[in-house]
Parts: structure tokens; sequence; C-alpha cells
């Protein structure tokens, strides 16, 4: 995706959002 320090910022609400793609 973006660059490695965004990519951890959105991985975080990423598995809030979406638990189902752990």
């Amino acid at each position: 995706m973006l660059n490695p320090a965004m990519s951890a910022q959105i991985r975080c609400p990423w598995l809030l959002l979406k638990p189902d793609r752990r």
C-alpha cells in the first residue's frame, strides 16, 4: 500500500474494522 509507517497506522484501525481479515 503506502509507506511502511503509514501501513502500520492503517493496520491498527484496519484490524478493528475488518477483524475477519486477520
